[in-house]
């Protein structure tokens, strides 16, 4: 204990010395710097010695190699094939059945042979007709049936060396009644009843040939050979023939294409006054010259036409085409300048209107020139378009107008009625004809197309360009609905047209014709389809829908609203 107390009074005494050693005035001259003295690395190395002491052994080995048998057969791989989309079942036949409004049956028969690569045949045999009545404007209703019927068959055989022919058969039955007259003449002989009313049957069977080489070779000679011959005969016995032979024969020559068109064409008709005969013989040689943006085929027409007793008429016309592409299938300028014998005939006339006179003689006309310009392209890869100007002179075109009578008249000796059936005149005509055309696929469900004229006539001695409308328009439009409804729209813009209301006669030779104006229509059709199966479905078709009863020919208003239902089925 007594140690404890001595430690502890040398320490209290140390510190008071140390105390009082510190307490002294201390003068600083500069700022204190502290300085670390440099340090010297050790260079000796650490060494480890090892003292532990190992053996070496040595020893030697060998490999025995033995044959491992392995039962393995070698499979070659088949090569690959390119797989087709699966081939769509086809039926050979078609038969489609159907009924509508105004008594109208309907009934149409396909056949076609399947698939092959070297002949193809195929037949169609149709049938339609009318028996209903049609309201006049006068509120008299008046049989307005009508009949057409054909059969047709065709046939096609690939031959060798790249070549092939075809031939045609077609029989046709047309059946119409003249039962239009004029409602402001209280003269006029009304027939009203079926049994009244006069009619037109006109027969025809055409035949035709073609033997056509299809070969590409530069070495080889290409040709078109066609035979075609149509015979009519219609209720009178008045009989027309036509033989026509014509086609093309082409070669290149280094780097162009050298050719003619050729054409014979004879008309025989035998009416209630003479037989008629007529030859036009048309020999049109061209070159044809191209590169990728542009084409030009330049010729002479020379066309022959042999129409006793009258001399034989020749005529040269100049034949150009230009075309040039422009932006690459986008944007394609053309134009083109020619000229032609137009063959006008009884078998022409008749079957472009019905209700003609049978002791008409059209005469031929001559288009003296035509000169076209236009452009045409693609504005996407499913919307094209075609818009062309042309201008053409005609020496003696032809008009309908209706057939004049003259009624014996003590007071007044040139009395003029107008008859229901029709004749021609004859003027020397100018014509500006604008055509536009717009077509969009947008897929191959759906489509539509919209095309149409419009017509600038300057006639000669004429007023008007009788029975031509000012314009027509067309647009029609398909709808595929799952392969299920197929959807079909049709719309016709026909604009107005003139005929003859009365007469004035300055002269023996001298009528001043006035004119009736025809109004313009609208022609609406839809049809829908719907496919059951494969084989059966029914269809349903609604015609004129706004049920304009317009007039085509003067006299002769056209049927309302009307609808056909039907049923088709393939096997």
């Amino acid at each position: 204990m007594n140690r404890y107390y001595i430690t502890l009074l040398l320490l209290i005494f140390t510190c008071n010395i140390a105390f009082s050693q510190i307490d002294k005035q201390v003068n600083v001259v500069k700022e204190y710097t502290p300085i670390i003295s440099d340090a010297y690395r050790i260079s000796t190395l650490p060494k480890i010695i090892d003292t532990t002491k190992t053996i070496k052994h040595t020893f030697s080995y060998n490999i025995e190699s033995k044959p491992f048998n392995v039962n393995f057969k070698l499979k070659p791989i088949k090569s690959a094939k390119m797989v087709g989309e699966p081939l769509k079942k086809l039926y050979t036949t078609n038969i489609r059945l159907g009924f509508g409004n105004y008594i109208t049956p309907y009934f149409e028969l396909n056949y076609n042979t399947l698939r092959s690569k070297d002949n193809l045949v195929v037949f169609n045999l149709k049938h339609i007709s009318s028996y209903g009545k049609i309201k006049m404007p006068d509120e008299n209703k008046v049989y307005a049936g009508f009949a057409n019927s054909q059969a047709k068959l065709y046939g096609k055989k690939i031959l060798k060396h790249q070549k092939y022919i075809s031939g045609s058969m077609l029989i046709k039955n047309l059946t119409y009644g003249y039962y239009g007259y004029d409602v402001n003449d209280t003269t006029a002989d009304k027939k009203l009843k079926k049994s009244e009313i006069e009619k037109q049957n006109i027969k025809i069977l055409g035949l035709s040939a073609k033997l056509k080489s299809i070969n590409r070779s530069k070495s080889r000679i290409n040709y078109d050979v066609n035979l075609k011959n149509t015979f009519l005969q219609e209720i009178t016995k008045i009989k027309s023939n036509n033989l026509k032979f014509y086609g093309n024969i082409n070669n290149y020559y280094k780097t162009e294409i050298l050719g003619v068109d050729y054409e014979i064409n004879y008309i025989n008709t035998n009416t209630k006054i003479d037989t008629v005969n007529n030859t036009i013989i048309k020999i049109k040689p061209y070159i044809n010259k191209s590169t990728d943006t542009w084409r030009i085929i330049a010729g002479l027409n020379f066309n022959a036409d042999i129409n006793p007793p009258a001399e034989p008429a020749f005529h040269f016309y100049p034949m150009i085409d230009v075309k040039y592409n422009v932006i690459d299938e986008l944007l394609i300028p053309y134009l083109g300048i020619y000229g032609n014998i137009e063959n006008n005939n009884y078998q022409k006339i008749i079957l472009e209107n019905p209700y003609i006179d049978n002791t008409l003689n059209v005469k031929n006309t001559n288009n003296i020139l035509s000169l076209y310009l236009g452009v045409k392209g693609k504005l996407s890869s499913k919307l094209s378009y075609n818009f062309k100007t042309n201008y053409k002179v005609y020496e003696d075109m032809y008009f309908y107008i209706n057939k004049l009578t003259i009624q014996p008249d003590s007071a007044n000796p040139l009395v003029t009625t107008f008859d229901n059936k029709f004749d021609v005149v004859y003027d020397n005509v100018s014509l500006i004809d604008v055509y536009g055309e717009l077509n969009w696929e947008k897929s191959k469900k759906i489509n539509f197309i919209l095309f149409g004229h419009y017509y600038e006539y300057s006639m000669g001695e004429l007023n008007y360009a009788w029975h031509k409308p000012k314009y027509n328009i067309t647009f029609s439009t398909k709808y595929n609905i799952q392969n299920k409804i197929i959807t079909n729209l049709d719309l016709f813009l026909i604009g107005k047209q003139y005929a003859i209301k009365s007469v004035e006669y300055k002269s023996a030779n001298k009528k001043i014709y006035s004119p009736q104006e025809l109004k313009g229509f609208i022609d609406l059709n839809l049809s829908f389809e719907y496919r059951y199966t494969k084989i059966l479905s029914a269809f349903l078709k609604f015609n004129n829908i706004l049920s304009q009863k317009y007039y085509r020919y003067n006299f002769y208003p056209t049927q309302g609203f009307n609808v056909l239902v039907g049923l088709s089925y393939s096997l």
